[in-house]
This record gives structure tokens, sequence and C-alpha cells, in this order.
């Protein structure tokens, strides 16, 4: 309740002054895989997401090539989701209606953003991607941050800070087990782990697999999963 408190404040300051404003602070409450979550479940009304255009800062090459790459792949994991209709922003419409091509989310926002997004594209949160880490050679990293806010209110519902790295073992033993497990049901990709340990595309797709694997469920999920474990009960 005090993190909606807070949030609600930002926002009615925010509308009062007219001047940009940063979104607020993710709060305290993070897990040890570095994600937050505001709630368990996604509010129930919230059924279109705004997906900005991949963000990096800094003059890496390395780190445009990235988002250009995996731009199109974040979109379609985040489909597979099926936890919301994912609607992409272009970087010529975000320039258009904000003067710049992308935003992580971490800058001081125009103060009109959220509300200019909701407007044109009938979306009801927006997500905020940044890529941090991009190397795109054996052995490979990718680093994402990203902000799912909501467009009404400005509340944060999910935050997610996370890098992999092949060089560390774990990482690299996550996603050759990815690629096994996308083998089982796509025999055709017989060569699954050696792309995955090489292949820019596979890897970036196993990391966005696994960050998006921690977005709040839906609220009819956990409803089936009730039902299903009242069944097994009267059995």
């Amino acid at each position: 309740m005090l993190c909606l408190a807070l949030y609600a404040a930002w926002v009615v300051c925010a509308q009062a002054s007219g001047q940009p404003q940063p979104l607020p602070a993710v709060p305290s409450r993070v897990r040890s895989d570095n994600t937050f979550q505001a709630s368990p479940v996604l509010p129930r009304d919230l059924r279109r997401v705004a997906v900005l255009p991949v963000a990096w800062e800094g003059g890496s090459t390395d780190l445009s090539q990235g988002s250009e790459t995996l731009g199109p792949i974040l979109l379609a994991e985040l489909i597979k989701t099926e936890k919301f209709e994912a609607v992409a922003v272009s970087p010529e419409d975000l320039q258009h209606q904000t003067g710049r091509q992308s935003w992580t989310g971490s800058e001081i926002l125009p103060v009109n953003l959220l509300s200019s997004l909701q407007r044109v594209h009938g979306c009801d949160a927006v997500l905020f991607c940044q890529l941090t880490t991009f190397r795109p050679y054996a052995p490979q990293a990718v680093g994402w941050r990203m902000k799912l806010v909501d467009a009404r209110t400005g509340s944060i519902l999910w935050a997610v800070d996370r890098e992999f790295d092949a060089k560390k073992e774990a990482s690299l033993n996550h996603a050759r087990l990815y690629s096994t497990v996308r083998q089982w049901f796509s025999p055709e990709s017989a060569n699954n782990q050696w792309r995955i340990e090489n292949s820019p595309r596979q890897f970036g797709r196993h990391t966005l697999a696994q960050v998006l694997s921690t977005l709040p469920s839906r609220k009819e999920t956990i409803k089936v999963s009730l039902m299903a474990t009242d069944m097994r009960g009267r059995r």
C-alpha cells in the first residue's frame, strides 16, 4: 500500500507541476534474480502494452547492433508469453511524439509521455527496454534492464535487471538446457546447442525467455490452477 501511495503522489505532482519527471524508483522488494513485481498477478484490465524500441546508452557499436538484432526477437518472445497484446512502437513514431527514438525509463521523461502513448496506441501499460550488455562473439553476453509501467497511474508493475554471460558456467549451462528443450519441440534444429553458443540471435532469444518468465502471471491462469487442484482433491 505504501508503494501505491508513493506512485499516486508521483503522478499527482507530475501533473500539477507540468514539468518532466523521472519514473519513481523501483521499490526495494526485489527478488534474488534482480526482478521486482508490484503484484504476483497483472491488473485484470491491463490488456495492451506499448513496447518501446530497445534503448542503449553510450556510443557502443555492439549495443547499437544488438538492439537492432534483438528488438524483433523481444516482440516475438513477448507475444509467446500470452500475458497481453504487445504493440511495437517504432523509433520513427517515438521520435515524432517525444523528439527521441528511444527511452531507457531511467531518464527525466516528458511529462505527457505515458498519456501520449496511451492515447496514440490505446495501451494500458508501457514497456521500457534497455540493452545493457551485448557481446556477439563467443563467449557471448547479453544484459537486459526492463520496466513495465502502468500508463494510467505511472506505477511500476514489473522491473528486471539481469545479465547473462557465457563466461560463467551457470549461464552457459542454462543456455545449453534451453537449446536442448527447444530441440525436443523442434527436432529439425539439430545444431541448437552449437547455435546457442555462437549465434547472437539464439543466445539473445534464450536470455529473453529467461527474463520474460519473471513477468507477473494473469489472474485467469491462477484460477485455472486452483480449479485443477480442487478437482484433484475431490477425487
